[in-house]
This record gives structure tokens, sequence and C-alpha cells, in this order.
């Protein structure tokens, strides 16, 4: 889901000191596809850096009635809220950027979010994201990193692994870019202790634990619109999130059998920055 969304054509949007924005969402493919609406907002915090440097909040909620989604197959209804804090510095641009708010990016930007999951598949959660965002004259480079242990949750579950490096163009009446997106979902290792690398968590009997993704796709970016291609496969989920464990002296999480990869197709409107 992604409440903080892009809505170019659709945005009410304001000069500073704040700026809002609406949209309504959709999104059809393999794996996801669903309807929903988002608002959100950014505003500068008076701290009399204004000048030179900007460190602004932000805030979204999005919700989404959905035909399918990651995890848990079947119908679903869900809502996500973020709240956000960004520092940016070097001169500011003269386009907007994608972000439901549009407000004009500093040259150097970064942020920390905390994301608030709420769903009728019960696998509601907290998670956390880091953002680096370069804006140069006319086009941008930002890569995007979400995990749930950013957000102070020192366990595996639901959507617990994501990563998007992107670059976009704004020299045209119409934003154009491309990015490559990682997605990794598992269900929860809530109760079953922390092991260490040698040791292998125990997911038949945890809730979730028969559904899992590990996607790798690109994503090609056309205005308000958001293609995606590529693979969802056992192999792309254990590397990197069994790699991670063993860097931190964590449990492997094994490969579920006889789940063969499969294809990831999705078109979706208003995206924005949200990676679930």
């Amino acid at each position: 889901m992604a409440a903080t969304v892009a809505a170019q054509g659709h945005a009410l949007v304001l000069d500073r000191p704040a700026s809002v924005g609406a949209a309504v969402t959709s999104k059809v493919g393999t794996h996801e596809s669903g309807v929903g609406v988002a608002a959100g907002g950014s505003a500068p915090l008076p701290l009399g850096l204004e000048r030179a440097h900007d460190v602004s909040a932000q805030a979204s909620l999005g919700a989404e009635a959905l035909v399918a989604d990651l995890g848990l197959p079947g119908s679903s209804v869900g809502a996500e809220a973020a709240l956000g804090l960004s520092y940016g510095f070097g001169p500011r641009r003269a386009y907007r950027g994608a972000e439901l708010h549009r407000a004009r990016p500093r040259a150097h930007t970064l942020s920390y979010t905390l994301l608030l999951y709420l769903d009728t598949d019960h696998t509601s959660q907290l998670s956390g994201a880091v953002r680096y965002r370069f804006a140069g004259e006319a086009s941008s480079f930002d890569v995007t990193f979400e995990n749930d242990a950013l957000a102070q949750q020192l366990l595996d579950r639901y959507r617990t692994f994501a990563l998007r490096v992107r670059y976009v163009r704004h020299d045209a009446d119409v934003l154009r870019g491309v990015g490559l997106r990682t997605v990794v979902w598992i269900g929860t290792t809530e109760g079953l202790g922390r092991l260490n690398r040698d040791e292998t968590y125990d997911l038949s009997g945890q809730y979730g634990g028969a559904y899992a993704h590990g996607i790798l796709a690109a994503d090609l970016y056309w205005g308000d619109l958001t293609l995606s291609l590529g693979v969802d496969s056992e192999g792309i989920r254990s590397t990197l999130q069994n790699s991670f464990h063993y860097l931190i002296d964590d449990g492997q999480i094994p490969r579920l059998a006889g789940r063969r990869p499969r294809l990831v197709v999705r078109v979706a409107l208003n995206e924005g920055d949200g990676l679930y």
C-alpha cells in the first residue's frame, strides 16, 4: 500500500510554508489489485534555517480496498499512516517533487518515516523507512530503504524488508523515470525467540508462515502511472533475508518447499513513495 503517493494531476498544492495533496490510488497486477484514496501534507519547522536548509515534517494517510495483496490470499481492506521528518540542504529546485504534497526539493534531502500498517488480514504492524534524494536541475535520484527494525520491531514479520533505487526526469510535461525495487514479505517469527546464525526458524506453525515473497522488479514511471515487471522467488527472498541474518548472527528462515518463481506484473496509478 502507498499512503504517500504522487498526485501530479490531482493534488491541491499550496506554496510554502506548507503544501498538501490528495489523490485516488489504484493498482492491478499478478500480486496486488485494488483501489483507494490518500491525503498528505508537508510543513517546514520554524528553526530559523530556511535560507539554506529545510527541516520539514510530513504526514499522510491512505486506505485501500484490495482484491489481492502481498501475503495472505483473498480480499482485504487496509490503511497506512505515515509520519516523517526530513532535512534538506543545497539550492532549491524549480520543479515539484513526486510526493503527494509536491513540495519543491532541495538538492540533497535525508528523511525518516515511521509507518503504521493496518489491515483486515491481521498483519498490522509498525515499520520505518530512510531515504536519500539528490535533486538536480532537471532530474532526481533517490534511494529508499524500509525495514521493520527501523521502528524498533526487532523480529521478522510480514513487511520486513524493501529497497528501491529510482531515477526521474522532471524536464518534460510528463514525469518520466526508471527504478529497481526489491520487496520481502514473510510470516511472523513472533514467539520463536532469538536464534543464532547456525539455527533455523520454523515458521510452519506461525501466522502467515505458509506465504512468502521475494520480489525483484524494474519500475517504469510515466506521469502518474507506474509499470512494474519482475520475478517473485524464494531464491531472492532467502538470499536477501538470510544473508542479512547471517551478518547480524540471527537465525535462518528456510525456503518454502515447492514454491516456484512467479512473474510479477503491476500497473499502478498515483503509487508515489510507498514500497508496500
